[in-house]
């Protein structure tokens, strides 16, 4: 069956998403090179700048794919009244998440959370200052 170039560049994405988040969890961020996980993923070393700008973008792909979905399914069922409960909740969902994959949790916290608001509007911090924003 042909495959559209969209489709044909979602799966690139995603087959090096999956070899990042792989070889992440085994290796460690710092251990994993670009170049390592473009073989993992089956493509040429440039491609993996194609799809994202550098290591650290990659990083949040892999985080959004899984941590992304633990957060949205969190922040759907956060309790109705305090903000406190709220974010304990929303942390709660996020420890137990990396609790699991301490390499990926441990890259995520040095390289990522502390992102910019306006460079991540979906991103935890994003959601944190919205549900403090709400309780004032």
């Amino acid at each position: 069956m042909l495959r559209s170039r969209h489709q044909q560049r979602e799966a690139t994405r995603t087959a090096i998403v999956e070899a990042a988040r792989v070889l992440f969890s085994e290796r460690g961020f710092d251990e994993t090179s670009t170049q390592v996980v473009a073989i993992a993923a089956g493509v040429a070393g440039g491609t993996v700048f194609v799809h994202f700008r550098d290591k650290g973008a990659l990083l949040r792909a892999v985080v959004d794919g899984g941590a992304g979905a633990v957060v949205a399914a969190a922040v759907s069922v956060l309790p109705a009244v305090g903000v406190l409960r709220q974010l304990g909740s929303l942390g709660g969902s996020l420890f137990h998440y990396f609790g699991a994959d301490r390499r990926l949790g441990r890259a995520w916290v040095q390289e990522t959370l502390f992102d910019s608001l306006e460079d991540r509007p979906e991103g935890l911090l994003h959601r944190a200052a919205a549900l403090i924003d709400s309780a004032r």
